[in-house]
């Protein structure tokens, strides 16, 4: 496909930052279907001036901790930087954009978010000195404008001033609650869609019988559709699921959650005249509705290919209803997302995790154990020789040792070997 048959006109349309539900439509059987949409995932590359004798100072003090990371066996170091606080820095740079790409000498995690840092100094049009990755996690907790704000904010405040950015990878994302996915992949399956992408398939688990979603086409540009209430309840963290439930969920986990997914690389969003993060703020209402339409469509008949008559093909009243949603979505206010209620944060997968973690590494020390509470003493001693614990070994200890009780043993797990 070339260029110029994806070089759209497009215009208009902010997000909506993933606020109450944006739309809502009713499938044949009388299921009421909710709609909501955000980013998943926002990468961006940036430009500055440095103010030299700050820069001069961050470079030293990052060059400090990579000194000590190398005589020590961690992986990351807390940097606090005069004038803006702490960041944490990892133990090595990386090479981005391929093995011939720029080499970033520091590799920060800034309030939660990872950002790639240059000790470059001079002025360059082209070469980034910082690379911004806003991963899902924190496109859902924050908001992707509220967080592309924040981290422009923080890299500024490190002492430079931004002169441009550049969009590498923008995910753009449908939530809608109360449909099922294998709704979508059995009129996929019997050749009800027409698309422009030279590879597509339906997914599937064999392991577990399970219809898991679509996948179509690659970098620059892939759609994947699946089970979203699958994905979140059996693979994210605690964390990320309450905020999904209360951002996407209207506050339960639903019975049905389909997710579908555009996934943009640069290459693809300069051809809807998108260069910078405020151009797909812009105008991210209309390339959804392009890709919806030109890229992959559901329709309401299987298409003749054989005579290639698919332009005739009718949309499918769902995959028509979803299209319609997208005005709403991107339709809302763009304000602060409120904290998420971390009183519903089920953390029993992360004290199963965490009681893993704790087995593995006394196993590979050929300790062994009958009960938890053998188990809890050890974990209580190697803490408090780690210096990590603030509370006094036998207080630590039975607060610990109340959490696994509640959570596991009373689920008749009693040995810990």
């Amino acid at each position: 496909m070339s260029n110029d048959e994806t070089r759209f006109e497009i215009q208009g349309g902010h997000h909506s930052n993933t606020h109450p539900h944006s739309s809502q439509f009713v499938l044949d059987d009388g299921t009421v279907c909710k709609v909501r949409g955000d980013y998943d995932w926002l990468m961006f590359s940036v430009g500055v001036d440095w103010i030299p004798l700050k820069q001069e100072v961050l470079v030293e003090l990052l060059d400090e901790g990579k000194s000590k990371l190398h005589q020590s066996n961690e992986e990351s170091v807390v940097v606090m930087v005069p004038e803006y606080g702490n960041l944490v820095l990892f133990r090595t740079g990386v090479r981005w954009g391929g093995p011939h790409g720029e080499y970033f000498d520091y590799r920060l995690r800034i309030d939660g978010t990872e950002v790639l840092m240059s000790r470059r100094q001079e002025r360059s049009e082209t070469r980034p000195h910082f690379v911004v990755d806003i991963k899902g996690h924190d496109c859902l907790l924050h908001g992707a404008v509220n967080r592309y704000d924040h981290m422009c904010f923080a890299i500024e405040s490190l002492g430079c001033r931004i002169r441009w950015d550049k969009i590498n990878r923008a995910d753009l994302t449908m939530d809608v609650i109360g449909l099922a996915v294998t709704v979508l992949q059995k009129l996929f399956t019997d050749r009800h869609f027409i698309t422009r992408f030279r590879s597509s398939d339906a997914k599937n688990d064999p392991i577990n019988n399970r219809r898991t979603g679509i996948e179509a086409g690659k970098s620059p540009c892939r759609l994947a559709i699946y089970d979203k209430r699958f994905e979140t309840l059996h693979r994210k963290s605690p964390e990320y699921q309450a905020a999904m439930i209360q951002r996407r969920w209207d506050g339960a986990i639903p019975d049905r959650a389909t997710r579908i997914e555009w996934q943009l690389r640069r290459e693809k969003l300069k051809q809807f005249g998108i260069t910078n993060v405020m151009d797909l703020f812009d105008r991210s209402q209309a390339v959804f509705e392009k890709l919806m339409t030109k890229m992959l469509r559901l329709t309401k008949e299987p298409v003749d290919r054989v005579n290639k008559n698919q332009s005739r093909a009718e949309t499918h009243p769902v995959w028509k209803h979803l299209i319609n949603s997208i005005p709403a979505m991107y339709a809302g206010i763009i304000r602060d997302l409120e904290p998420i209620d971390r009183s519903k944060i089920d953390a029993s997968m992360a004290l199963k995790t965490g009681l893993g973690h704790f087995k593995s590494a006394f196993r590979s020390y050929g300790l062994q154990f009958s009960n938890y509470r053998e188990m809890l003493d050890a974990i209580v001693a190697v803490l408090e020789e780690l210096g990590n614990t603030d509370a006094g070994g036998e207080k630590y200890r039975e607060r610990v040792l109340r959490l696994y009780t509640n959570d596991l043993v009373a689920k008749g797990l009693d040995d810990a070997a």
